[in-house]
């Protein structure tokens, strides 16, 4: 009896502690509940506080279109600013432009603030149109500023918007231009004994002359330059109409710059003079400038502002119809993922337009085909299609946007390159410097192609015969679409490249714009009054 007691005792006990414990633990998680309650509504977005506040942009990283997808051909514009696409945050485009335009009619944003010092960069087309969302706000009456310790070339573009751009006292202003330079290999390969057979239609199509060149060939710089200097020119013009001052301000004859700038101090001087810059201040007192126009935060010691990256985008459709964004990025190698997105697009019933936002330099002409195809599909269905280009959007590029109903480019997109070329490297030599040989028995060697051994003559001939039909088809597909003749079209082919205006000019694209427009030209075909667009990743 006293054993079953005693039991009893100790199972008692356990139960008691044990609900001690729970009781314990469910405290806890209500604690941490709590906690979480209050951090979210800390973050609460602006729309839901009833204060007066500044926006503020403080970008950490890098721009894309949408981080999603292969963004690898923006290297191609982050190349020309000199900006590293490396592990780094990729902030969404469509993104800032959305939240600007929102803060716009926010009656609690009194201000932006471009907070541009952890601001890595992006294409210039990305600027533009950052930029133009930007004067929106601004003509809505509210002053947008610019702060940064030193200013690159991404950087100063964005910050020639603002309404104030302030500097730190050793801060400095880098603008250098643009660059586009690249390996040449001429010199390796007949070390290795590397064969490079070439094979090309358009004599401007320079991508092969890294591997038949150890620099870069006059005539080939010449042309790189004319482009880059049209580019810069839209670059430095825009910020001559941004900040009222004369192009000669912006980019300042060298040796007056050195003779008046000697020192750190003098730069200061010289930048408030060209009116480059408004204020120079340490970042205490820009703090205290803006504690006097958005007013004091006791809880952060800070002047009252929200994190851009706090603010919440709510997406809420009523029942309306898709125009569907489908992003073509990077190079065109294979086409199954980008051909099933147009034919779902096609097939749905509630898709009524597509946009293509174009940023590739082209590739494999086979994929390039397979997606045209595709496009052409889709405009036969009755459904507009309206090619938005960014940055890049040159060779199979422009292949693929040949079928749209309108093709709108900005001022400042690349585009053309109409040509085709093939490179194939054998190394059969390399090899046999090694003391390899390749050998054996064939019914019909010369239809045998291996890179272990030279291109004979028969394999050479039907591959130019296959660059020459396909340069000859991309021809024919531009005459029947843009309403020009092959003569005209070969006459401004030969892998050119235009920017903007000059292909515009050339009757290759038919707008200058900007995505925006290409928005309107999606309603304005599919005569939609309700409408959403459907970002597909």
């Amino acid at each position: 009896m006293k054993i079953l007691f005693f039991l009893i005792k100790n199972i008692l006990k356990i139960i008691y502690y044990l609900l001690k414990l729970i009781k314990k633990l469910f405290l806890i998680i209500f604690i941490i509940l709590i906690i979480l309650f209050l951090n979210i509504y800390i973050k609460k977005p602006l729309q839901n506080i009833n204060e007066k506040t500044a926006l503020l942009f403080n970008i950490n990283g890098i721009i894309v279109e949408n981080k999603n997808i292969d963004n690898s051909w923006n290297k191609f514009g982050f190349k020309l600013w000199d900006i590293n696409n490396g592990k780094i945050i990729k902030n969404i485009l469509f993104n800032i432009i959305k939240i600007i335009r929102l803060s716009k009619n926010n009656k609690n944003i009194i201000g932006i603030i471009l907070k541009l010092n952890n601001f890595l960069g992006t294409d210039q087309i990305s600027l533009e149109y950052i930029g133009k969302a930007l004067n929106e706000f601004k003509k809505s009456g509210k002053p947008v500023y610019a702060v940064s310790n030193n200013y690159n070339q991404s950087q100063y573009y964005l910050a020639s918007y603002a309404n104030v751009i302030y500097i730190y006292p050793k801060g400095l202003i880098d603008l250098y231009g643009l660059y586009n330079d690249k390996f040449y290999y001429k010199s390796l390969f007949n070390k290795l004994k590397i064969n490079s057979h070439i094979f090309r239609v358009g004599f401007e199509k320079n991508a092969i002359e890294s591997n038949i060149c150890d620099n870069i060939p006059n005539k080939t710089k010449q042309l790189e330059n004319k482009w880059l200097k049209k580019l810069w020119l839209n670059y430095i013009d825009d910020i001559s109409k941004n900040r009222k001052i004369k192009l000669c301000n912006i980019i300042p004859n060298i040796n007056e710059f050195f003779k008046k700038t000697n020192k750190i101090n003098n730069i200061n001087k010289y930048n408030l003079k060209k009116k480059l810059v408004d204020k120079v201040l340490s970042p205490f007192k820009i703090k205290s400038n803006f504690i006097k126009i958005f007013g004091f935060n006791k809880y952060k010691n800070n002047f009252k502002f929200l994190n851009f990256y706090n603010y919440k985008i709510k997406e809420s459709f009523e029942k309306s119809y898709e125009i569907s964004v489908i992003f073509i990025n990077g190079k065109i190698i294979n086409s199954t993922i980008i051909s099933e997105k147009l034919k779902k697009a096609r097939l749905n019933p509630n898709v009524k337009a597509v946009i293509l936002k174009i940023n590739s330099p082209g590739g494999n002409i086979i994929a390039s085909e397979n997606i045209r195809i595709e496009v052409s599909n889709l405009r036969f269905s009755n459904k507009p299609v309206i090619t938005s280009m960014g940055n890049l959007s040159a060779s199979g590029g422009y292949w693929i946007s040949i079928p749209s109903n309108i093709i709108i480019a900005d001022k400042s997109t690349i585009t053309g390159s109409i040509g085709v070329f093939n490179i194939i490297n054998t190394y059969e030599k390399t090899l046999n410097l090694l003391g390899i040989n390749y050998d054996g028995s064939n019914i019909f060697p010369t239809l045998n192609f291996k890179i272990n051994k030279s291109l004979s003559p028969y394999t050479s001939k039907l591959i130019e015969l296959n660059i020459k039909n396909g340069y000859e088809y991309f021809i024919k597909l531009i005459s029947k679409n843009r309403q020009l003749t092959p003569k005209e079209i070969n006459n401004i082919s030969q892998g050119r490249i235009f920017i903007g205006k000059e292909a515009k000019y050339n009757k290759l694209i038919d707008k200058i714009g900007d995505f925006d427009d290409a928005v309107k030209q999606a309603v304005k075909l599919s005569k939609l009054k309700n409408w959403h667009l459907h970002w597909i990743n």
